[in-house]
């Protein structure tokens, strides 16, 4: 018999979507897909991007093993509805993958990194708050760091330090900001826009976008902290 669950995963698992985020999710089956994905016909009916993926256990560990990507979505992933006995198997399976992979994932989190200071060796205007130095995928490595320990040593993953937690706010703001302006899923900031993204935001332009640039040179200089990165060419600005 076929038993199915449904998990989100990546930003939907986090709970951090914006307005025009993507909907992920797992559909994590034990036997035959037959007709797993009709669940998914009420968001597609309501128009929404869903990233989405049918796996059984073993197949969702393969994946996690061979795709960093799919690692940290599954790091992500929480129970949305369905077999509670299936998704424990899937934690129990987690944790055990974690613990053999928590070194591989912070080389590649690292690699990536060294990569993305290579192309943006300074802070850019128009900011991507997603992918730039100092974005929301830079507290996205360190929130997947946390979540690798906290899995591996089975206890809970510690919250963000004040600091870095105002950061994530201010982003979050003003990434749905910027796709309530634009009515489409976008990352960028642009400096033309601040008047308009404020006054959605009901805030000072000019200081919202001083605290927006402060605050993502936080989050680069706790990332590159964190990944023992030695380079800092933004620390005169800290």
């Amino acid at each position: 018999r076929r038993v199915l669950f449904r998990s989100a995963v990546g930003g939907y698992g986090r709970r951090a979507q914006a307005r025009h985020s993507d909907v992920d999710v797992m559909l994590l089956i034990d036997g035959a897909d037959e007709g797993a994905l009709r669940s998914l016909y009420p968001l597609w009916d309501a128009n929404l991007k869903v990233g989405h993926s049918v796996r059984t256990v073993a197949e969702a560990m393969i994946a996690a093993d061979a795709n960093v990507e799919t690692f940290t979505a599954l790091l992500d992933a929480r129970l949305v509805c369905g077999n509670r006995a299936l998704f424990d198997r899937l934690v129990q399976e987690r944790r055990g993958m974690v613990r053999k992979k928590r070194k591989w994932l912070r080389a590649e989190l690292a690699e990536r990194r060294s990569g993305l200071r290579e192309k943006q060796p300074w802070q850019l205007l128009a900011a991507d708050l997603k992918n730039a130095r100092g974005g929301l995928r830079d507290l996205h490595a360190m929130h997947w760091l946390d979540a690798a320990d906290a899995i591996a040593e089975d206890r809970t993953e510690p919250p963000l330090p004040p600091e870095l937690a105002a950061a994530e706010e201010h982003l979050l703001r003003t990434r749905n900001a910027v796709h309530a302006i634009a009515d489409r899923p976008t990352d960028l900031y642009r400096p033309d826009q601040a008047d308009q993204i404020a006054a959605w935001l009901g805030v000072d332009s000019l200081e919202w976008g001083r605290a927006l640039y402060a605050a993502m040179r936080r989050v680069d200089a706790a990332i590159e902290e964190r990944l023992a990165v030695t380079e800092r060419s933004w620390l005169p600005w800290r």
